[in-house]
This record gives C-alpha cells, sequence and structure tokens, in this order.
C-alpha cells in the first residue's frame, strides 16, 4: 500500500512539543499522529519560522527535512498531506503559498478556527478549490469515537428529540469556542443552543444535551458520559424525575480522535473524496464562535455604560 509524504507547518504545542508533556496520552500532537501511522503516512518534512526550532524537532523525531520557509518546502518536495498547526492569523496567505505551489499537496489538515476571521475563511475555500486541494478541519470531537457514537444515538433518536445544546467552557472564545460551537452544530441540527464561557483559571468543556426522553451530561472535559431517564418521582405524585440510568463506556480521546482523522484523510485521497469536517464546517462554527464573542462584547458594555 503506498504511504502517502506529509509534512507540518509550525513546530508548536499541537504541531510537536505536546509530545514532550510527559501526562499527555499519545500520540498528542500532529506530527507523533503521523509518526504513530507510518504504515500509511511518511513523515518527510517539519517547517516553522522559528528555523532553530525547526531543525531541533526534525533532529529529535528524526525527520529526514526541515524549512523556516514554507514556499521553499512545498517547490523542493513532492507532498501529498500538509498539517498547518499555525495560529490563524496569517492563514490566508499562509494557504495561499501551500496550494499555488507548481507542486501543491493534495489535501491540506488545517488546525482549528479555519482562520481569524470569516472574509480570510472565505477566501481560504475559494483558494483551495480553485486550486482542487482538498481541506479539512481539525474540530477533534467530530472525529472522537466517543462523541460519534453519541451523534449515532442522537440520529437513531434513543434519547427522543432535541430540546436544548447547552455548553459551558474556559478560554477564548473563539480559539477554544470554535471547539463547542462546531460540537453545538454538529450534534444538534435541531433544538435551542446556549453556551456559556467563563473565566476560569483551569479547563472546563462540559455539556448538557437535554432531549424528550433523556439527559445526556458529558463531564470532566469529556472522560464521562452520563445518561439520565425520567422515571416516576418519589417525592412528588403524578411527576416524574430524571434518575442516573447508566454511565456510558466511553470517553474522550485527543489520541484517538486525531488518529481517526488521518485514517479518514487516508480514505479521502485513496477514493477521492471529501473530508467530513471541511471548509463549510470550518466557516459555520467560526462563524458562531465570533457571534458569541460579539454578543459577549455587547453585555460586558451595556454594564460599564451603566456603571
Amino acid at each position: 500500500m503506498r504511504r502517502y509524504k506529509c509534512a507540518v507547518i509550525g513546530c508548536g504545542r499541537i504541531g510537536a512539543l505536546l509530545e514532550f508533556d510527559m501526562k499527555r496520552e499519545k500520540p498528542a500532537t500532529h506530527l507523533g499522529a503521523y509518526q504513530k501511522l507510518s504504515d500509511i503516512f511518511d513523515l518527510v518534512a517539519v517547517c516553522d519560522i522559528n528555523e532553530e526550532r525547526a531543525e531541533k524537532v526534525a533532529e529529535h523525531f528524526n525527520v529526514s527535512y526541515w524549512f523556516s520557509d514554507v514556499k521553499k518546502m512545498i517547490n523542493s518536495l513532492d507532498i501529498d498531506v500538509v498539517s498547518v498547526c499555525t495560529p490563524p492569523k496569517g492563514r490566508f496567505e499562509l494557504v495561499n503559498k501551500i496550494v499555488s505551489s507548481p507542486r501543491p499537496p493534495k489535501l491540506i489538515f488545517l488546525e482549528k478556527p479555519i482562520a481569524e476571521n470569516l472574509y480570510e475563511a472565505d477566501a481560504i475555500n475559494e483558494l483551495c478549490k480553485k486550486y482542487r486541494v482538498k481541506l479539512m478541519v481539525n474540530h477533534t470531537r467530530r472525529f472522537s469515537g466517543a462523541f460519534r457514537a453519541l451523534k449515532l444515538s442522537i440520529i437513531q433518536r434513543l434519547y427522543g428529540e432535541p430540546v436544548l445544546f447547552r455548553g459551558l467552557f474556559s478560554g477564548n472564545i473563539v480559539n477554544d469556542g470554535v471547539h463547542m460551537a462546531d460540537l453545538a452544530l454538529w450534534l444538534f441540527d435541531e433544538g435551542k443552543i446556549c453556551v456559556e464561557n467563563v473565566k476560569a483559571p483551569y479547563l472546563i468543556f462540559e455539556v448538557d444535551l437535554v432531549f424528550s426522553n433523556a439527559r445526556v451530561l458529558i463531564r470532566d472535559n469529556g472522560a464521562r458520559f452520563e445518561v439520565y431517564r425520567p422515571i416516576e418521582s418519589k417525592r412528588y405524585e403524578g411527576i416524574k424525575e430524571l434518575q442516573l440510568v447508566k454511565v456510558l463506556p466511553y470517553k474522550f480521546s485527543f489520541s484517538g480522535a486525531i488518529l481517526n482523522a488521518l485514517k479518514e484523510i487516508n480514505d479521502c485521497l485513496r477514493f477521492d473524496r471529501e473530508p467530513s469536517c471541511g471548509a463549510d464546517e470550518g466557516i459555520e462554527a467560526l462563524r458562531l464562535a465570533l457571534k458569541w464573542r460579539a454578543e459577549k462584547f455587547k453585555i460586558s458594555l451595556s454594564v460599564s455604560k451603566m456603571l
């Protein structure tokens, strides 16, 4: 079976450096995932504007080539897949360098969010269409076995009709919140979406899904999925109350998700399919996260004026 040649642009945390985090499940990065699936992918190069970092990463992980110039890398090597793990600012210029090369890759695997703003996100989409380069956006929970099982249960209406998606997350409203935005859009094409961003000095990513016949709580940042069902109340006559009936036997795993994403990339290239999380999905998630940020700004501004 043919191995696809790939490269990682951006040797920061999600690109490479989290492999040094001893507490994290491995692989913890794009680089680590490509090397884990070495029967499918051949990681031939890394690139970073910090030349010293690119060289050290290549040396440590035994990658053949390192670059500090994207155009030089793309023009020098026949690369099938490129992971873009740089910050969202300047994404359009970077993607333009990649796809307009005389030797563009077949697919770009883009870290979330797809871009800094919707104008650039749309422009990236058009660029990839123009040069016929497939684009996958790494909204990791879409590739998670746990969340895929939950999605299937929702499609099959095992919990009844969707009523409310309620999410709670810490961190940056756009850069972190885009994960929550995509998850809400993916799981709930019906029902109400209600999300809150909290300023806390610790990680929060929890989801409360209310259905007509059940409630599903995703706790501990995805490590625990609880299912509650309505039963006859022991306290009130003629009223039903929720009771925990099951803890589902799975949890969110970044490692499992990114490996699943790469396996999908293999299928996309081998069978000429479009990614399940492409530019359209990336744009809609960004649109919703930007809306949340704008609404929070308006609320904060109103409170400031009152004071």
